[in-house]
């Protein structure tokens, strides 16, 4: 859904796993274990891989109305939700997004240098690239440095992480 689409990418980046890692290595203490237990937690990963559909969302965003069409269906027959009056609405929302499609398709592209087209857009963009240079920076200098701060290692890393 539309709501969850902010917070379950922050779930997966990199600072909560960075916290789950330093847990990991503190509990593990080799480097050995630690590499067996991250690879047998990224086994569920690889068979969700292998067993999820593609998005119908992004498949119609593609253009490819009739996989997504597919999908949807096998969707619907995994939840036991299948039904002739949701066929009927779903081929409604299918010619509704080609019509859309079609729509976007005369519509203008934009492309990099977009990006620099007015000293707004240089100025907005300059800060950002600064400011992630500098977030970048510091994270670096505080990792590969991590061994000279007080306290223990996994904890920094943890305290880190959550920052």
């Amino acid at each position: 859904p539309k709501k969850h689409r902010v917070w379950v990418p922050l779930v997966i980046s990199f600072s909560p796993n960075y916290i789950v890692l330093s847990i990991i290595a503190y509990f593990s203490q080799d480097w050995r274990t630690l590499l067996k237990v991250i690879s047998a937690l990224n086994v569920p990963t690889f068979i969700c891989l292998w067993l999820a559909y593609e998005s119908p969302r992004w498949l119609i965003q593609k253009g490819a109305l009739e996989q997504a069409k597919g999908t949807y269906e096998k969707i619907e027959k995994w939840n036991g939700s299948a039904s002739l009056e949701r066929q009927k609405v779903l081929e409604q929302l299918i010619q509704k997004e080609f019509l859309l499609l079609e729509k976007k398709k005369k519509s203008k592209k934009y492309y990099f240098h977009h990006l620099f087209y007015t000293w707004s857009m240089i100025k907005h963009n300059a800060v950002i690239a600064f400011s992630l240079f500098c977030t970048a920076v510091i994270n670096y200098a505080l990792v590969f440095n991590m061994e000279k701060l007080s306290g223990s290692v996994y904890l920094n890393n943890v305290i880190l992480g959550m920052i």
